[in-house]
C-alpha cells in the first residue's frame, strides 16, 4: 500500500480523472492482500496518527479482524471484504478533500467498516433498514467491549442507517441540505430513531460522506471498474443489470456528490459513455 499517493493522500495538481485512476489501482493492489481489512484501517490509523488505545481505534481493529476471518460464505460478489477496505479508503479520500478533523474521520471510518457488516447479499424487502440495523447489531458488542460510548454509538448507528438507499440516504440528503442551504428538516421514521442525530450538522455532514464513499467506486472513477462492479452487483443479485439500471442509479444518487463534487466530471462522463452505448444499441436493433 503506497500511503503517499491516493487515496491515502490528496494531490491538488490531480484532476478527477488522474485521482479515479490512481484510486483505483490502490484498489487492485489490494485486491489480494491476506487480511485485507486489517492492514487498510491500520494504514488509515496511521495516517491521522490516532491513538493505538483509543476506543473507536480498538473496536475497529477487532471488527476488522473479525471481518477478515469470517465465514467466507460472507464473502460475497458485491459485499465483500474488498467493498469493506474500498468504502473506508473512500471516506478517508473525501474527508481528506472536506479538511475534515481526525475525530470526524476516525468516526467515519468506523461506520465504514461496519456498514455491511454479514451483509446476506439480499435486499431489505418490507423491512425498513433490516440490512443496516442487523449491522449494528453485530457492531454493537465490538463497540461496547472497546469502550465506545453511548453518545458515539448512537452516532455510528445514525452514519450507518443512512446508508440505506431508499430511506436512510434522502434523510441524510435533506439533513444536508437544511444545514448548508436552510432547507426544512426532513421528518425521521420511527423505525429508525437513530437519524435523529443528523440534526446536528457534523453528523449529517459525515452521514454524507459515507454516503457517498459507498457508492463512488461504482459511478465516480473509472468507466472500467464502474462496469466490473455492476457486473459483480449483477451476480450477487442473480440478475442482469444493463445500461438503464447503472443511467437510474446515477440519476438517483448523484444530488449526494453534493458533499464533494470533485468526481462529478468522473460521473458525468460515466453517463455520457452509457448514453452513447445505449443509443448505440437502440440504432443496432432498428437495423437488425
Amino acid at each position: 500500500m503506497n500511503i503517499v499517493r491516493p487515496p491515502f493522500r490528496v494531490d491538488s495538481a490531480q484532476t478527477a480523472e488522474e485521482a479515479g485512476v490512481e484510486i483505483v489501482q490502490a484498489f487492485l493492489a489490494i485486491e489480494n492482500l491476506p487480511e485485507k481489512v486489517s492492514r487498510v484501517f491500520a494504514a488509515l490509523l496511521s495516517c491521522l496518527n490516532a491513538a493505538p488505545d483509543d476506543s473507536l481505534a480498538v473496536a475497529g481493529h477487532r471488527l476488522a479482524w473479525t471481518i477478515d476471518h469470517d465465514d467466507p460464505h460472507l464473502d460475497l460478489p458485491y459485499h465483500n471484504r474488498q467493498h469493506v477496505c474500498e468504502v473506508m479508503l473512500c471516506c478517508h479520500y473525501l474527508a481528506r478533500r472536506l479538511n475534515l478533523d481526525q475525530r470526524e474521520t476516525l468516526e467515519i471510518l468506523l461506520a465504514s467498516l461496519f456498514h455491511d457488516f454479514r451483509h446476506d447479499g439480499t435486499s431489505n424487502g418490507g423491512l425498513p433498514f433490516r440490512l443496516e440495523r442487523n449491522s449494528v447489531v453485530l457492531a454493537e458488542p465490538y463497540l461496547l467491549g472497546a469502550g465506545v460510548t453511548s453518545a458515539q454509538r448512537r452516532k455510528l448507528a445514525a452514519l450507518v442507517l443512512a446508508t440505506n438507499p431508499n430511506i436512510g440516504l434522502p434523510i441524510a440528503h435533506a439533513s444536508y441540505d437544511h444545514h448548508h442551504h436552510r432547507a426544512p428538516l426532513p421528518e425521521i421514521p420511527v423505525t429508525a430513531p437513530e437519524l435523529n442525530a443528523l440534526r446536528s450538522r457534523p453528523a449529517a455532514d459525515q452521514a454524507l460522506i459515507l454516503c457517498a464513499a459507498d457508492i463512488l467506486p461504482s459511478i465516480g472513477l473509472t468507466i472500467a471498474y464502474a462496469q466490473a462492479l455492476q457486473e459483480k452487483l449483477a451476480k450477487e443479485w442473480g440478475t442482469d443489470l444493463g445500461i438503464e439500471d447503472k443511467l437510474r442509479f446515477i440519476d438517483n444518487t448523484l444530488p449526494i456528490f453534493a458533499i464533494c463534487d470533485f468526481f462529478a466530471p468522473n460521473i458525468l462522463r460515466l453517463k455520457a459513455y452509457l448514453m452513447d452505448q445505449l443509443e448505440t444499441q437502440h440504432d443496432a436493433r432498428k437495423t437488425g
